[in-house]
């Protein structure tokens, strides 16, 4: 039943082909989050969809927002990273990324009965490891913050030259104990924990500014403020859960809500 599920869901959602002016990278995500990673009859996709049947109606994944804010009433807000701009923004295919692509599937295949968070471990004990590679953090994003518009599951190893390398999965499915894509191997760009930059958010207006280093939940923000006694603009720091500035006040808009700044008169810029 499950099988028929599957072999149903991939004729109503057929791969499209990719835009041609994708670089190296762009492809290998998007395929990536293109990949039929399944069905199961015991999730939940027959009821709410799976991902990768989404991302098949998607043309062109660079006309997405790369970041999305939703603010509600009382100020509460609910926001979303777009991985596939997260991701070639951090990942890139060097001269040895299809190499050891080749090595790591040839060792899975010898390996069929193993599940691919073992075959990666086993790979790195046995083949990695005797050659001086190094093991960094492995990790689910969706055990932690994160404000990644899907979930990810990757083993960051680097090698003797201090270069970190990604075997990294996409969650593709409904329920996210399963339905993720066979691992890929990328090079990290810059150092080896810039894939937890999904945590951070920024928030500015002309006169205060906050951050928060795990999606939102606790900020620490500067404030302008003047100094009588000097004669001359200070900055006022804070924090604590939720402390934004004082002067952001929640107003509504066309479109929703959005912070206002009562000093400055100017609505509230976010960066993630």
């Amino acid at each position: 039943m499950s099988t028929i599920e599957c072999s149903s869901k991939e004729r109503q959602n057929p791969k499209p082909a990719q835009p041609p002016d994708y670089t190296p990278i762009e492809q290998a995500i998007a395929d990536m989050l293109q990949d039929n990673t399944g069905c199961h009859i015991l999730d939940s996709g027959g009821a709410y969809g799976r991902s990768w049947e989404r991302n098949r109606h998607i043309q062109d994944f660079r006309q997405l927002p790369r970041f999305a804010i939703q603010i509600e009433k009382d100020g509460t807000f609910l926001t979303s990273l777009n991985v596939f701009h997260f991701l070639t923004e951090k990942l890139a295919l060097d001269e040895h990324c299809q190499g050891l692509q080749s090595w790591f599937n040839s060792f899975a295949a010898k390996n069929p009965d193993m599940s691919w968070p073992e075959t990666i471990e086993t790979f790195f004990e046995k083949k990695l490891k005797p050659r001086d590679w190094s093991e960094s953090y492995s990790e689910n994003t969706y055990n932690r913050e994160s404000q990644l518009s899907q979930v990810l599951q990757y083993w960051v190893y680097e090698d003797p030259n201090n270069q970190a390398y990604v075997w990294l999965q996409i969650h593709g499915g409904c329920d996210v104990r399963g339905g993720y894509t066979a691992p890929r191997i990328f090079q990290i760009i810059e150092d080896e924990c810039s894939l937890m930059d999904d945590r951070s958010l920024f928030g500015s207006c002309d006169c205060s500014r906050a951050d928060s280093d795990d999606g939102g939940y606790y900020f620490q923000y500067e404030m302008q403020s003047y100094d009588w006694a000097r004669m001359r603009k200070t900055m006022i720091y804070d924090s604590g859960r939720g402390a934004l500035p004082p002067l952001w006040k929640v107003r509504e808009t066309e479109d929703g809500h959005e912070y206002h700044c009562k000093r400055c008169k100017k609505p509230v810029e976010w960066l993630a």
